[in-house]
């Protein structure tokens, strides 16, 4: 842990460092180059969390279905979400795999002291949720989501990134997983709403969707569990997933392409929660 912590300081210092210059000089080509050396910073914070945790804690890290993956490609990534250490296992099984990543976040985390900062400062889309008697006081919150992530998505043209968003919307727990009446075995039900936006504002930007399961087949995914070696194992899953274009063109707004809309993301997730169930059984407690 103190390694971690450690590692996030060193370089979370240099994407600070270079976010200040950023603020203060307005040359367009100067600012590009400047967001090319904070990636670089992360980058090698990513490097250095996945040394950790494959040499200090002694986790070993199990890629399927990587062979297609390049940097040369935007894209936007789909996944699960079990617990802290499903960004502990983004950074170690994609180090060098894939662009820049960019991850929708809660706001909340801004707070987190210097980890905030920094996720601010790397461009991530912070995002706010609102509760419906929120909105009914004040209707201008209604759909600041949205304009958040075309914002983002206007900055992140022309570069190669991907961006990741997990979709069931929080971290998956019995209790919400009951709460919820879920009909998957091994997911929460997913958001469907900010999908179809994000495929539609990212457009042409986007090169290829892709559908990331995050699992761990000896315990719960808990990050403390990770850290006290109780998790020996951590297997990433990736798959292409094919979009028809209506699905980037609709009007999530209309009633007939949002119920199309939901029905294709439903069998999506009922084909992701039957393949998760054979990986889990494939690679069983070991």
């Amino acid at each position: 842990m103190l390694l971690l912590a450690l590692n996030t300081v060193v370089w979370g210092l240099g994407v600070l460092g270079l976010a200040v210059f950023k603020l203060l000089i307005p040359v367009k080509a100067i600012r590009r180059a400047l967001n090319d050396g904070m990636d670089w910073f992360a980058y090698r914070w990513c490097h250095c969390n996945r040394l950790i945790g494959e040499y200090v804690v002694g986790v070993e890290i199990i890629r399927v279905g990587f062979e297609p993956l390049t940097q040369d490609k935007t894209y936007f990534l789909a996944a699960n979400h079990r617990s802290w250490a499903d960004l502990f296992a983004l950074c170690a099984a994609f180090d060098g795999y894939l662009p820049p990543y960019k991850v929708f976040a809660k706001r909340q985390l801004m707070y987190i002291p210097l980890f905030g900062q920094i996720l601010w400062a790397l461009d991530f889309p912070m995002m706010k949720r609102h509760s419906k008697q929120a909105i009914a006081k004040n209707p201008k919150l209604k759909g600041e989501d949205i304009r958040i992530v075309r914002k983002k998505f206007e900055q992140f043209e022309g570069r190669q990134i991907c961006v990741l968003n997990f979709l069931e919307g929080t971290r998956n727990k019995p209790h919400k997983h009951a709460a919820q009446g879920s009909p998957y075995k091994h997911l929460l039900k997913p958001k469907s709403g900010g999908l179809a936006f994000a495929l539609k504002a990212m457009g042409k930007q986007r090169d290829v969707l892709l559908d990331i399961n995050f699992l761990y087949p000896d315990g719960d995914g808990e990050f403390w569990e990770l850290m006290t070696g109780r998790i020996p194992r951590v297997l990433v899953d990736v798959r292409e997933i094919p979009v028809p274009e209506e699905m980037m063109t609709g009007d999530y707004a209309d009633p007939e392409f949002r119920a199309h809309f939901q029905a294709w993301l439903d069998d999506w997730w009922a084909e992701k929660d039957a393949r998760i169930g054979k990986l889990l059984a494939e690679y069983q407690p070991a």
